[in-house]
């Protein structure tokens, strides 16, 4: 029997929608979307302009009369992006939420005003009179002026915060749980069915429990995508690790009943390392209060790459301790260790993976939210390790294109969730630094502006979008230090170092 993903109600084999909620049953992917409403337009209907999950461009959306708060609507055959950037057709679920009509303010207020208004036109006078004279005394004329109606003063209406949409009742429990919940994107799309069996998987493993059972039906394929989830999203989670061995029990459907998740940590070390961890994350926060997103995300990678060694068989390598506290690391753990720093700073991040094709050679880096937009981010290329020690920059705030493009096997959560990124290079290190040579650009004169306001003894960077020219640059460095202008200042010497990896080039100029 087939139930639906949305509500559980039994299905017939084929139906497309079910037929208690509505909602689309063989649609692969299903994004939701919270709106809210004043009760004018939800009574009347009305238009409005829908940026969803995932979007390749925001849709204009008719929605009907009379909707109640609660409702929810869906759209099919909308378009969403892959991981790979290419456009699937789906369903979008709306989900409703009427502003409720602020009665009781109003009729406080109403009932302020009638009361000063009727004391202040009455002016009743003493009550020590008897009661005949004093019905007397209110009703007689008198030739003073009368008292002036004095209006009750409010304090002006503050500004009303922009909408956001509240958290889900599950959600709610998840983030009392989950440290930094909102922060989390990946946590944040999950829908109820996953998210409430990923709060029994992350319980059992933060409470060291050997077994771990599912509230909700769940696949083998999605049980292999929250664990991934684990170690990907929660690095407080020392004690866990994607890469260990893991046993579970199916039914006769090859539905998981329950996993038997393997620990790498007694709960004594991993709270001592959890200690360390969130010492260091701290005190970095607090160093970089009041700096904008971009200076804090700079604060922390430059933190991790002075502090840690890359080291593929140190202990602890996969795991944020290794970056932060022991100083040796590898991929996974150092965008485990970035991860952690940029949520204490209040700044989304998540861990991504993939696999060059060419090689088969694996690698972790980061996506991270600056003000609004994605990047991608690859700390790791600018740790100091056995065969470099200079830092390029070369994959800081790129496009998603810029890393993704080299590891395209494997990509962690492809075809599970929509991984956000940026179609621009704009706002990379070197983009902001004017050192950035998009294709087809003239580069020489870039390139030695760069050298005229770069003092003796200092590196001047430069970073191709084509790799053509990357090449182009190399083979001809030589022609062309022989025609800079800056020889007029003394003989000098220059040495050129690459990264070939991000097309990313580093000329060293001294004079004699």
């Amino acid at each position: 029997m087939i139930s639906c993903p949305n509500c559980g109600a039994p299905l017939r084999e084929g139906e497309r929608f079910c037929i208690r909620c509505g909602a689309p049953v063989r649609s692969t992917r299903t994004r939701s979307i919270n709106i809210s409403l004043s009760r004018r337009d939800a009574r009347r209907g009305c238009t409005r302009l829908l940026r969803y999950p995932g979007a390749p461009a925001p849709i204009k959306v008719r929605l009907p009369r009379n909707v109640r708060s609660g409702a929810q609507l869906y759209l099919n055959d909308v378009p969403f992006l892959t991981g790979e950037g290419d456009t699937v057709q789906g369903a979008l679920r709306i989900c409703i939420s009427v502003k409720k009509r602020r009665v009781l303010p109003f009729l406080l207020a109403l009932l302020v005003l009638l009361s000063a208004g009727a004391a202040a036109y009455f002016r009743l006078p003493e009550l020590s009179l008897p009661i005949p004279e004093r019905l007397a005394a209110i009703f007689e004329t008198t030739e003073s002026e009368p008292t002036p109606l004095v209006l009750p003063t409010h304090p002006p209406e503050p500004t009303p915060t922009p909408y956001v949409s509240p958290l889900r009742p599950l959600q709610q429990e998840a983030a009392a749980l989950i440290p930094n919940f909102e922060l989390r994107y990946f946590l944040m799309e999950l829908d109820d069915r996953l998210l409430e069996n990923f709060i029994a998987l992350y319980t059992a493993v933060a409470e060291f429990q050997p077994e771990c059972s599912f509230p909700q039906q769940l696949s083998r394929q999605e049980l292999a995508n929250l664990m991934l989830l684990l170690s990907y999203e929660c690095p407080e989670l020392l004690q866990f690790s994607a890469a260990t061995e893991m046993s579970y029990l199916v039914d006769d459907e090859g539905r998981v009943l329950s996993v038997m998740p393997e620990l790498c940590l007694s709960r004594e070390e991993r709270n001592e390392q959890y200690r360390l961890c969130a010492k260091a994350a701290t005190e970095l926060a607090m160093s970089v209060q009041g700096l904008s997103q971009t200076e804090k995300e700079l604060a922390a990678y430059n933190y991790i790459t002075s502090h840690c060694f890359y080291d593929f068989d140190a202990p602890y390598s996969a795991s944020a301790y290794g970056a932060l506290v022991a100083g040796r690391a590898k991929c996974d753990g150092i965008s485990l260790a970035m991860k952690w720093l940029c949520e204490e700073m209040g700044i989304s991040c998540m861990v991504i993976s993939g696999t060059e094709s060419a090689d088969q050679v694996g690698h972790a880096w980061n996506i991270i939210c600056i003000d609004g937009t994605y990047y991608d981010l690859d700390v790791t290329n600018d740790v100091p390790s056995e065969d470099r020690n200079i830092p390029y920059y070369g994959a800081f705030n790129v496009s998603r294109h810029w890393i993704r493009d080299r590891y395209t096997q494997h990509v962690s959560f492809s075809g599970f969730m929509i991984l956000p990124g940026s179609e621009s290079m704009s706002m990379s290190h070197h983009a902001r630094s004017g050192s950035f040579v998009s294709s087809g650009e003239d580069y020489e004169a870039r390139f030695f502006s760069l050298l005229d306001n770069t003092a003796d003894g200092d590196a001047v960077y430069i970073q191709f979008e084509s790799e053509a020219q990357y090449w182009e640059f190399i083979g001809g460095i030589n022609e062309l230090m022989g025609r800079w202008e800056g020889g007029a200042r003394g003989s000098f010497n220059y040495a050129l170092s690459h990264l070939d990896e991000f097309q990313v080039c580093r000329v060293l100029v001294s004079f004699i």
